[in-house]
């Protein structure tokens, strides 16, 4: 018998693949970066804490509006025990670090997950809120995290005899995961996206709207999929509990704590925040015209080889710490890293 021969999976190409938001994002950061990550495939062990409660908190939520008319506690831990199957599948060899961090996310989802459910008790029954509600309501939800591959067509007007433009295009696929998109009272289709943070900036958030890639990427994707133009984005903002466990508290006394500041009085007004932002068609098409596709053709460009590549050392770190490329580009040292099966592994049907 012949010995199977063990191939090696199949990275990133522009035609086969298209871009997500992420990969934008890292290919605007740095191209070294956007190599490793998306032609080698090469994946960091570990995740900050920041990441992992976010994952987990989209995923919740998604099962919730997927499944769930009023989720009571028993539901919420029995949806974070299945979370936690998921994740063990996918990170086989956890050290006992990054299992105490997981159970820190459970603990604080456990937490926070009910208080959001309470605060936003309409999504989910009649659409009357007992809290008070004073943004766009959902009446009915059209997608929750959805993945989605869609055509893109990216028009190249080039100069040809006399002066004279000659219309050239091609195509790419543009893909993403809508956490939800929903229907208004009056028909109109919006994209309700969730951020979890540690710091609500509201007016930075409302400022950057017109800069933010991936709602204006799942924006057009919305028009594309749904042959509806989009009325707009329902921020649905989640604060990370930012309270820190004492030298000699445990787990459980944090958590306490925790319970009691979100349950307090006025206090989820400070945990839990929407924000919506009506948008105008043509601010997509501006968009369109002077970002996404000459950033589309770069990207195509450089896919070919006919464009620069190179690292950025500035984006070596940022506010939020080390890039996850980190120790393989500055220590060359790879033990921190394998390599994943799926190029686009936040858009498979897992975690």
């Amino acid at each position: 018998m012949k010995a199977k021969i063990r191939r090696k999976t199949q990275g990133w190409t522009f035609n086969k693949d298209g871009v997500s938001q992420g990969f934008i994002h890292y290919f605007l950061a740095c191209r070294e970066q956007t190599r490793l990550v998306y032609k080698e495939l090469w994946t960091s062990h570990y995740e900050p804490l920041f990441r992992e409660f976010g994952s987990a908190f989209h995923w919740l939520l998604a099962e919730i509006y997927g499944k769930y008319k009023s989720p009571q506690l028993p539901t919420v831990k029995r949806m974070i025990n299945q979370y936690d199957v998921l994740w063990r599948k996918e990170n086989p060899r956890p050290n006992q670090a990054r299992l105490n961090q997981q159970e820190l996310v459970y603990g604080l989802c456990e937490k926070v997950l009910p208080a959001y459910l309470k605060r936003y008790d309409g999504d989910l029954t009649t659409g009357k809120y007992k809290m008070g509600y004073n943004v766009i309501r959902p009446v009915k939800w059209i997608a929750s995290e959805t993945t989605w591959k869609q055509k893109h067509i990216v028009p190249i007007p080039k100069l040809g005899y006399l002066g004279e433009v000659i219309p050239k295009s091609f195509e790419v696929f543009i893909r993403g995961k809508f956490d939800q998109v929903f229907e208004d009272k009056k028909g109109k289709l919006w994209l309700f996206e969730t951020k979890c943070l540690s710091v609500i900036n509201e007016d930075e958030i409302m400022q950057l709207l017109p800069e933010d890639i991936q709602c204006l990427l799942y924006l057009l994707a919305i028009k594309l999929i749904y042959k509806k133009k989009p009325a707009g984005v329902l921020y649905n903002i989640v604060r990370r509990p930012g309270l820190r466990q004492g030298k000699d508290e445990t787990l459980k006394g944090l958590l306490a704590r925790v319970e009691k500041d979100i349950n307090t009085p006025n206090r989820q007004n400070h945990y839990f925040k929407r924000i919506e932002m009506a948008i105008d068609w043509s601010e997509i098409e501006i968009w369109q015209e002077k970002f996404l596709n000459p950033i589309l053709m770069e990207i195509r460009d450089w896919d070919k080889g006919n464009a620069c590549h190179w690292q950025n050392p500035d984006a070596l770190t940022s506010r939020y710490g080390r890039c996850t490329m980190f120790d393989m580009l500055v220590k060359k040292d790879s033990s921190r890293y394998y390599r994943r099966k799926f190029v686009f592994n936040e858009l498979q049907d897992n975690i």
